[in-house]
């Protein structure tokens, strides 16, 4: 697996529609259709999106995301850098989590200084800029990468309300 399968499957669930194309997804995660398509055909080998049902495995998503995620794609943290707020310096973390460093994605567009996390994929500050929903969700998922037991507590909370929409739990058939 590869870190565009999760910014696809992703954007896939936070959608919250049931159609979509490798077009659309392209243009919302600018990853190109070909590799969508191929995210696609990863994801259904690894059990998180069934091809022939076109639906997301949710609770295989959610265990993966909570509990393999940070070792799949561990948080490399840098030096200083201009970039964009993430993990519990992000906005989703506000009035939850205190905490006097700033961690940011290197972005030559950011606005803020701190401490530099390399994102799982370079399009991650684009999306981030364009989707609130998904800036929320790769914001939590830096939390579990490189946070501490409260920060990963409040970010496994959350990935759990965003993804267990009753609308949701009913998509995947095995």
């Amino acid at each position: 697996m590869k870190p565009q399968d999760i910014i696809i499957l992703l954007q896939i669930a936070l959608l919250q529609e049931t159609k979509w194309s490798y077009k659309s997804l392209s243009q919302k995660t600018f990853i190109s259709p070909m590799q969508c398509h191929r995210s696609i055909r990863r994801l259904d080998e690894v059990h998180l999106f069934n091809m022939q049902l076109n639906k997301i495995n949710y609770p295989n998503l959610i265990e993966f995301l909570i509990h393999g995620f940070k070792y799949a794609f561990p948080g490399k943290i840098e030096g200083k850098a201009l970039g964009i707020p993430t993990a519990y310096s992000a906005p989703i973390f506000f009035n939850h989590i205190v905490s006097n460093e700033l961690i940011v994605w290197p972005y030559k567009e950011g606005q803020k200084e701190g401490i530099s996390l390399e994102p799982i994929h370079e399009v991650v500050p684009q999306i981030a800029l364009r989707n609130p929903k998904m800036y929320d969700m790769l914001s939590l998922l830096d939390a579990l990468r490189i946070g501490r037991i409260r920060e990963i507590e409040y970010a496994t909370l959350k990935i759990k309300e965003m993804l267990n929409k009753p609308f949701m739990l009913n998509q995947y058939q095995h």
